[in-house]
């Protein structure tokens, strides 16, 4: 789960930097797009390689360039965007009161030049003609701005896929700088005063200096909060955090996510709590510090496996030792009557093998 962010026109990267491949994708994505592809796919990135990143990051602005259904309720009509398959223009189902037409348009167009492709593209539609050249000057010019927007945000999305495909096949994938947190607007955004947002900006520059740039977000606002303490800074971003960090082993970042109080037993989007994520991974360190935290190593996943199940099925025998040692019930059955240790079966040499805890 993300940051609520209220204002959408100073989304441009704030609490997204600091995330895994963030220097491939910062000023490619529109931000927009890139704030709905990790809050999609967070989970899946930190395990990822640069060139799995990529691909999935291309799949999803490819998706992304159908606008969705947008409406300008104001005036009634709502539309669908998609770019065309055979030429640069963008196709455009423009309907309203149940009446619909298909209108091709530029992507650089004007508003005066949008106004007119629209007039002749409904012109073969004689219902949705009439109301669209009745609507008032206001009304029309509120229409084509938001219009507008979608035709911008389609496009920027259709040049960042090919980009993204471009780049996916150089021979050497770039390493651009990480581009820096901008901590006060970062804090702003959580509610704190933009005055001490400032101040603290300041102290933790001074003191930390270049580290800044090697410290995930989490460990950078968790650090800002024990220097200013402020009540906005508890919230959404943490329990996202948490499970970023127990998948890729980084305790520096658990421990920051458990100091700005992330609950460990809180599942992600798949089910699955921080202790099976650290399981499933093989990082017997995050299990102890999850464990001594309070995660509860008898809560199961969708499946009804518990983090033993998943550290078993992978063969993670120290991280199983960790858990034993918390208590883990070696019993326990999941949904398909399997406990820990029972077999998991593998083929080799033409015959089963079997492994367990």
């Amino acid at each position: 789960m993300e940051p609520h962010i209220d204002n959408q026109a100073i989304l441009s990267g704030g609490d997204f930097l600091n995330r895994p491949h963030e220097s491939l994708f910062h000023r490619i994505v529109h931000p927009l797009t890139l704030s709905r592809f990790y809050g999609k796919h967070h989970e899946q990135l930190a395990t990822s390689d640069p060139r799995q990143a990529l691909a999935l990051a291309e799949q999803f602005c490819r998706q992304s360039q159908v606008a969705g259904l947008d409406t300008c309720t104001e005036v009634g009509f709502d539309w669908v965007m998609t770019p065309s398959r055979f030429s640069n223009r963008i196709n455009l189902e423009l309907g309203q009161g149940g009446h619909a037409t298909l209108v091709q348009v530029e992507p650089a167009l004007s508003p005066y030049q949008l106004d007119a492709t629209i007039h002749a593209g409904v012109k073969g539609h004689k219902a949705l003609a009439q109301i669209y050249a009745l609507l008032p000057s206001d009304q029309r010019a509120g229409l084509l701005s938001e219009l507008r927007e979608s035709i911008d945000q389609v496009q920027a999305n259709r040049i960042a896929a090919d980009r993204l495909q471009a780049l996916r096949a150089q021979p050497e994938l770039p390493s651009p700088p990480q581009p820096r947190l901008d901590i006060a607007r970062a804090l702003q955004r959580f509610e704190v005063p933009e005055q001490q947002a400032r101040a603290t900006e300041q102290h933790l520059i001074a003191t930390y200096g270049d580290a800044l740039s090697r410290m995930h977000g989490s460990q950078v606002i968790a650090a800002a909060h024990a220097r200013s303490p402020h009540l906005g800074l508890y919230g959404a971003p943490w329990q996202t955090w948490l499970c970023e960090h127990a998948t890729t082993g980084s305790l520096n970042g658990v421990e920051a996510c458990l100091g700005m109080q992330a609950e460990p037993n809180v599942p992600d989007t798949n089910g699955e709590t921080p202790l099976h994520l650290a399981a499933r991974h093989g990082h017997p360190g995050i299990v102890r510090r999850l464990v001594r935290a309070g995660a509860d190593p008898a809560l199961g996943n969708p499946l009804g496996e518990t983090p033993l199940h998943v550290a078993a099925q992978q063969k993670h025998a120290r991280c199983c030792l960790e858990l034993l040692a918390a208590g883990a019930d070696p019993g326990h059955l999941d949904r398909e009557g399997r406990k820990p240790g029972d077999v998991h079966r593998g083929r080799g040499k033409g015959r089963e093998q079997a492994f367990g805890l």
